[in-house]
């Protein structure tokens, strides 16, 4: 008995129509939660964007060794596997440069490979005695994240992704925050 018989054949062509037609129908509801997020529940796309996870005048708990030596402390959220923070290196290793004696930065990585959190963080021109493994209640939400804080930890300003357009107004804003006038 070779080949198939006409009604094997229509069954066939007619189950393969009504899977493909089921097929479409699923991507079409899944695109459908995607696309929009209020079908699916979820906050929408248009909606304000959530407050930042340090605000000025907040206080964070941090270590007093991160303020031995300054009374402001810039404390830096990234890790070397960042895209975002490797595009931001240049300008990272310039703040580190231009604040070294009047707010040193700490680099603060939830990274897990140290040699590669070590090397990032020396290419920034940080000491190894500056770069810290993030504390639980020490977070970001996005990396690169850079915040000031004065010696009793109160948030003076903070920046979330660092973004090229914003680094001059964050110079200016660190350069007035510990300027004493």
């Amino acid at each position: 008995m070779t080949g198939s018989t006409p009604d094997l054949d229509r069954f066939v062509r007619r189950f393969t129509i009504w899977i493909n037609a089921l097929l479409v129908v699923m991507l079409m509801a899944t695109g459908a939660f995607v696309m929009w997020p209020d079908l699916a529940g979820a906050e929408s796309a248009r909606s304000t964007p959530p407050d930042p996870a340090y605000v000025a005048g907040t206080r964070i708990d941090t270590p007093a060794d991160w303020h031995e030596r300054s009374p402001y402390t810039l404390v830096l959220f990234a890790q070397a596997s960042c895209g975002a923070c490797q595009r931001a290196q240049p300008f990272l290793r310039q703040l580190v440069a231009r604040f070294a004696d009047r707010a040193p930065v700490v680099y603060v990585t939830p990274g897990a490979n140290r040699d590669d959190e070590f090397a990032f963080g020396r290419s920034l021109g940080l000491a190894d005695t500056t770069i810290r493994w993030a504390p639980v209640d020490v977070r970001a939400r996005v990396t690169p994240t850079l915040v000031l804080v004065d010696r009793t930890g109160t948030v003076l300003h903070a920046w979330e992704g660092v973004p090229p357009g914003d680094q001059d107004a964050i110079v200016e804003a660190i350069e007035t925050a510990i300027i004493p006038g």
